[in-house]
């Protein structure tokens, strides 16, 4: 009886230490699948092509890859607004308002270029030239969000 209940607890380690190493290992690749991997194919699409030639590539492709970056806070946000500016749509203004939060404008006016790269796609996108911060971008959004979709 005692060897029996030895093995059933060293079955029960077993088990949970499995599901231990099967949760890290999945926790692991979707951190690949959802930050690496959209990092690798937008660095590896500027250095073959360059921002300004993103345009003629599959649009619908880099859109959604920059949106995978802009996703997450950390990640190569500059890379993404310049693309976005390029080839962004309705779909991208949400995810860019949420970013700029990420990368205020500072009130005196002197900014890091990401947030100018922000703000210059969410105004290329939207024809709207007027918001500055993310407030300013959250409240025109919630009047003007129907016109866009």
């Amino acid at each position: 009886m005692k060897r029996w209940k030895t093995r059933r607890s060293s079955l029960w380690v077993m088990t949970v230490l499995v599901f231990i190493i099967l949760g890290v290992a999945g926790i692991g690749l979707y951190i690949y699948m959802a930050y690496m991997v959209p990092h690798q194919k937008l660095n590896s699409w500027l250095l073959t092509t360059g921002v300004t030639e993103l345009s003629q590539m599959d649009r619908t492709e880099i859109r959604e890859v920059c949106h995978q970056v802009i996703s997450h806070r950390l990640g190569n946000h500059h890379d993404a607004f310049l693309a976005l500016e390029q080839v962004g749509n309705h779909e991208s203004i949400p995810l860019l308002i949420r970013a700029s939060s990420w990368h205020p404008v500072n009130p005196d006016g002197l900014t890091i270029c990401t947030s100018n790269h922000c703000q210059d796609a969410l105004k290329k996108i939207t024809g709207y030239t007027e918001a500055v911060t993310t407030e300013q971008w959250e409240s025109w959004w919630e009047q003007n969000r129907k016109e866009f979709k």
